[in-house]
């Protein structure tokens, strides 16, 4: 989650009556088993997003007063402070993985209320003044981004940055889309992957989606339902029009036209 997003859960709660936030900051826990914790060699940081705690620069510092060799930081990229920098230099083996579900439209509706042109500055960001750190960026292969992950794989390889893919479950995924969506997200894969410069590795992930993996996942009324419900009230909370939101859609025209509808 991104600061704007957590700000605004914030207000949101508030305004629903929910004035006590419990803190369930565990900055001390952390701080006392690093100190602990002797030939420590390795550390994975995950979040929500780390290097938006106010209390990050301690766990930092305290990750090389620890000597810690090899540390690996999930970040969504919206945050990239000097003053991080500054101490991200001083680990010898650093791993940085940036959660980054598309680019342009189709990430900030994603990952809203984060804007695209300030996360991939930051992630050139990364890469410039971190030249010696490990760069990894993945993606949630999803209904809502299928039709921007061969932009995205460009966008990592303009980069030089290596790519994993992974399959969204549960609410809004691929339960949600017809056999026929989805024979022709698989269609739009394979007619236009040859206009982008993807690696070995890449071909043979997007293909394999397209080929085996998105045809056969299940359909069920149910989980259509529930998307078109939860897409619905979305757009709605954040004031997007029924044109912004088919554009994600893609060549679905019933889905977009249902979802046209009940926003009209």
């Amino acid at each position: 989650m991104c600061a704007k997003a957590q700000q605004c859960n914030c207000t949101r709660r508030k305004k629903a009556g929910l004035d006590k936030i419990y803190n369930f900051d565990e900055t001390d826990l952390i701080l006392d088993s690093l100190k602990q914790l002797s030939n420590l060699q390795y550390i994975h940081i995950a979040g929500g997003e780390f290097f938006y705690s106010k209390h990050c620069l301690k766990i930092l510092d305290a990750i090389i007063e620890a000597k810690i060799p090899n540390v690996e930081f999930i970040t969504n990229g919206t945050i990239c402070d000097d003053k991080h920098i500054a101490i991200l230099k001083e680990f010898k083996n650093l791993s940085i993985r940036f959660s980054i579900d598309g680019t342009g439209d189709y990430y900030e509706f994603i990952r809203h209320p984060a804007n695209w042109d300030e996360v991939k500055k930051n992630v050139l960001k990364f890469k410039t003044q971190l030249p010696n750190a490990h760069l990894e960026t993945v993606i949630v292969v999803q209904p809502l981004n299928i039709f921007n992950i061969l932009d995205w794989a460009k966008f990592a390889n303009e980069l030089e940055i290596e790519t994993h893919w992974q399959l969204i479950g549960g609410d809004m995924g691929w339960g949600a889309i017809t056999a026929e969506e989805k024979q022709l997200a698989s269609d739009f894969i394979f007619s236009n992957y040859k206009k982008f410069d993807l690696t070995q590795k890449q071909l043979v992930t997007v293909l394999n989606y397209a080929k085996n993996t998105i045809p056969n996942l299940t359909f069920t009324d149910k989980e259509r339902d529930r998307f078109i419900f939860k897409l619905v009230h979305l757009c709605r909370h954040r004031k997007i029009s029924s044109e912004s939101i088919t554009k994600l859609l893609g060549p679905w025209s019933q889905l977009r036209e249902t979802i046209a509808l009940q926003l009209s």
